[in-house]
């Protein structure tokens, strides 16, 4: 359930750069069909909707590079990322879909609540999942439960770098700050919402109106929910007991039910989600600086940090960007955090290296040692490593298509919903104005 508990730049007059991409198909994820979407197509979908509506926005400034015409711009693009909390494709959609996408690879099946559209609402659902489901998720995959209580906030998360990534890289002109704020004072707010017994008193009145199973979110609240299942890995599912109504479990997790320790874990991590205030596209349009330069191109580079909550505990990172005309790398320093230890991890990403006219290579790598089993309380260590490559060929003008294939092993990586070894494979189009 997503809680809405928040309800030196480019010259105006300069070309006009968005970057939209229809990911088409996925394996294995779309595979049987009913899979649709899957976390990554959903937060490239979401990134384009974004950007197409803030390029919209973008087109009242015209040609002459007047302070109104910019602040109309960027009041318009501000309005719809609030009013996109409450439509199919905006940050709650991506939020919740990425909640559908951790319970869908098992074959849970689940509604967005989004779909619902009901504006202005305080919370919103994924509901119509089976308690059966949920029971075996906790039995076989205890980890993969507690990553589904944190997805939709690291879907948010990762949205807002992706929007960050195409404004660098490639010179799109939407303003990301207000997407961004909103993104880090609602994660912080909301997790912070686990720790305040204020909020029981909201999810008793749903308990107590959701009389049939499929009304039910698939959690309730996030947040208590995730912390709960993090201490508790070995816990059956039922062990939550049977709901008020006498109809299925109870699955939410109230304030109230969670030990001191508990609260100080979710307290703690309130505190470090402000991270993600550090950094700069919060306050600047083109927050980057010119650091020198790289074969006779000006090489230019910002940073900024990244707190996710994980399925062992929390993932901390410091992020890199650099360019020099055609060459773009980002990279990350990442540190994986549980109960018993720190671990590192590294990450770095080549995009869009011309290969020939009108092809493209871009690949990523990533090197961590995580907790064993992804567990809260594991002391053992396990390496993993992440490796993909995408290729992009123009089929005319504007219109390119991509091919990408992704492997990992076991391990949580942010925005890839898998926590054991996979490969996957996408196909799709991409159109860059």
């Amino acid at each position: 359930m997503l809680g809405l508990w928040l309800s030196p730049g480019i010259a105006a007059g300069s070309a006009l750069s968005l970057q939209l991409e229809l990911p088409l198909f996925e394996s294995p994820y779309n595979l049987p069909l009913r899979g649709l979407p899957s976390g990554a197509q959903a937060l490239s979908l979401s990134k384009s909707l974004y950007e197409g509506a803030h390029g919209a926005a973008e087109l009242v400034e015209g040609d002459e590079p007047k302070v109104w015409r910019r602040m109309l711009s960027y009041s318009l693009q501000a309005g719809f990322d609030v009013l996109a909390n409450w439509l199919p494709g905006g940050n709650s959609w991506a939020h919740e879909e990425l909640h559908r996408a951790v319970m869908g690879r098992r074959g849970i099946d689940s509604y967005d609540g989004v779909y619902d559209l009901k504006l202005f609402a305080s919370t919103i659902s994924v509901y119509r999942v089976e308690d059966q489901g949920l029971i075996a998720l906790k039995r076989d995959h205890p980890a993969e439960l507690v990553r589904l209580a944190e997805a939709g906030i690291e879907g948010e998360r990762e949205l807002v770098l992706s929007l960050e990534k195409d404004a660098f890289f490639y010179g799109t002109r939407g303003f990301v700050a207000p997407l961004a704020m909103l993104v880090a004072l609602n994660s912080f707010l909301y997790i912070r919402s686990g720790t305040d017994p204020a909020s029981d008193e909201m999810f008793r009145q749903y308990i107590a109106a959701e009389t049939t199973v499929a009304s039910r979110d698939f959690d309730g609240h996030d947040f208590t929910s995730w912390v709960h299942d993090l201490y508790r890995p070995t816990e059956p599912y039922e062990a939550r007991g049977p709901h008020p109504s006498g109809v299925g479990i109870q699955r939410y997790i109230l304030v109230e039910q969670l030990s001191p320790e508990e609260l100080r874990t979710l307290n703690r991590q309130s505190w470090l989600s402000l991270l993600n205030l550090a950094d700069p596209w919060l306050v600047l349009p083109a927050p980057w600086l010119k650091l020198g330069s790289v074969g006779g191109d000006p090489l230019f580079g910002t940073a900024n940090l990244r707190h996710h909550l994980t399925a062992f505990g929390y993932e901390l990172a410091a992020n890199l960007f650099l360019r020099a005309g055609e060459h773009r790398l980002f990279a990350a320093l990442h540190a994986y955090v549980n109960q018993q230890q720190v671990l590192p991890g590294l990450e770095l990403e080549l995009l869009r290296h011309r290969l020939g006219e009108g092809l493209e290579l871009s690949g990523r790598t990533m090197l961590w040692l995580q907790p064993r089993d992804q567990l809260f309380a594991e002391a053992r260590l396990m390496p993993g490593a992440l490796l993909a490559a995408r290729l992009d060929a123009r089929i005319s003008g504007p219109l390119y298509g991509f091919g990408q294939l992704e492997g990992k092993t076991e391990g949580w990586v942010a925005g890839n919903v898998f926590l054991d070894a996979n490969l996957s494979a996408r196909l799709g189009f991409s159109v860059r104005l």
